[in-house]
Order: structure tokens, then sequence, then C-alpha cells
């Protein structure tokens, strides 16, 4: 079996998820970087997209992940006859959808809103993990 590569990233295991449509991919791991990547779950779709048997840079992998969505993102604004004037708005309405979502999240790992955490909280959760940080950004 050929070697498969998510950008700079050698897949050495796939979990796929029929379920939930995803794959569970498993990278070799990377002496030259300082922070780890050891896995990421990516949906069928993304898979098909963006798996390729050449190991490329992060900014084709960006390529190759955000050029499909917006072929299909230009096939809802065609499918729905958006007028030009309305584009912008679109964007800002799904940069304000994305962000609340990622706020809940965020609120939800936290177990309290954002507005409730302190900067000690912060620097208790730096510090638990400094041993995964490059040694310009651990605690002094």
């Amino acid at each position: 079996m050929a070697d498969l590569f998510y950008g700079p990233y050698k897949i050495i295991k796939e979990e796929r998820d029929e379920a939930s449509q995803t794959v569970l991919l498993t990278f070799a791991p990377q002496p030259e970087s300082a922070l780890q990547k050891l896995n990421e779950r990516v949906s069928l779709t993304m898979y098909d997209a963006a798996v390729t048997d050449k190991a490329t840079d992060h900014t084709n992998l960006r390529e190759l992940r955000i050029r499909p969505v917006v072929k299909e993102m230009m096939k809802t604004i065609l499918n729905w006859n958006l007028k030009i004037s309305e584009i912008e708005f679109l964007m800002m309405k799904l940069t304000g959808s994305v962000n609340e979502a990622q706020g809940l999240a965020m609120d939800l790992l936290w177990g309290q809103p954002e507005y409730e955490r302190s900067m000690l909280e912060v620097d208790q959760i730096i510090r638990k993990h400094a041993d995964k940080l490059p040694n310009a950004n651990k605690p002094a």
C-alpha cells in the first residue's frame, strides 16, 4: 500500500466511523516539530479532497481543504440566486454563526462562560501542558 499524507503529515493509521461519516487519521511523529500533531478526525468528504499520495506543505493542504468548500458555496449561492449585494451580509452571518458555535464549544469545554474565566485559570492550564509547548512559549 502506498504512503498517504494529509498535508505534511504521513498517515500511519486510519479508523473509519461510518456512523459519523468520519475518519480518524493517526500521523507519524514529526521530529522537526515542537508541537506534535498526532491525529485528526476529518469528514469522509474532507478525506477524499485532502488526502494525497505525496506530502505537501500547510499552504497547499489549506488549498486542498478550502477549494471544494468554495465550489459548494458558489453552487449554493447560485441555487438560491443571491444578489451580489447580499454576499457580504451572507459572509458576515456565516462568520457570526461559526464564532457563536465556537464560543459555545469553548464554554462547554471550560465548564463556564468566558466572562467568568480568569487569567489564573488560563495560566494553570498552560503550566499543566507546558511539556507540549516550544521553549519560547513555556511559562516563566
